[in-house]
């Protein structure tokens, strides 16, 4: 549930957190929480997939999401505004699948997260768990390390276009299954997007696994 807060700079909030007695704190763009919040699963039973994997690999944050059908992941450096100061955070994904207009930045610390927009004003606060669960290595086995892309390039879609055929299907489709061909109909293929978000670009990548069609 979405907590409204009075209107305190963030400059502020990061200042209460910056002793070393203090809990660890990390901060992280409210946006790209969303976005991995809608690919994570529902399924309480698994509750590994429920979370969205927050981790630290030297000075670049990966976020990465799943629900064993599709996948989400994006990285970017740290800087002074998005950082961690854990290795690693399981972040229950249900606190974060509603949108927050104009949230630049959540600081997580206990187990509130402060909402901030871009001027640095507290605009909510959100309760939100750590989980304690491994979430599944995505890489290699589950996320191809090549694609071939024959004839050798990549293949683009304007979102837009295959948004709007997506909708229709799930909405008019008796299963809502779509066939793509591609070079192999058992493995993953990965979209790549670029997004804008309060000036900063992230590179974010979109894994769908393909449903098996019967003859």
């Amino acid at each position: 549930m979405v907590q409204p807060l009075t209107q305190e700079p963030v400059s502020f909030i990061l200042l209460k957190y910056s002793t070393k007695s203090l809990q660890m704190t990390t901060t992280l763009p409210s946006q790209l929480l969303y976005i991995a919040a809608q690919f994570a699963s529902k399924d309480p039973y698994k509750e590994a997939l429920v979370a969205i994997n927050v981790k630290k690999d030297g000075e670049t944050i990966k976020i990465t999401s799943t629900d064993g059908h599709r996948a989400f992941r994006v990285s970017f450096e740290a800087n002074e505004t998005f950082f961690m100061e854990e290795e690693e955070l399981n972040l229950d994904s249900t606190a974060f699948k509603k949108r927050i207009a104009k949230a630049k930045v959540t600081i997580l610390e206990g187990q509130m997260a402060t909402v901030t927009d871009d001027k640095g004003s507290v605009i909510a606060g959100v309760p939100y768990t750590a989980l304690t669960v491994t979430f599944p290595n995505m890489n290699g086995s589950i996320w191809p390390d090549t694609y071939a892309n024959e004839p050798g390039a990549p293949i683009a879609f304007n979102s837009s276009y295959l948004a709007s055929f997506l909708t229709e299907v799930a909405r008019f489709g008796p299963n809502g299954n779509v066939k793509m061909n591609v070079n192999t109909p058992t493995t993953p293929m990965q979209f790549d997007a670029t997004l804008e978000l309060f000036g900063d670009t992230y590179e974010v990548q979109y894994l769908l696994m393909p449903v098996q069609i019967r003859n």
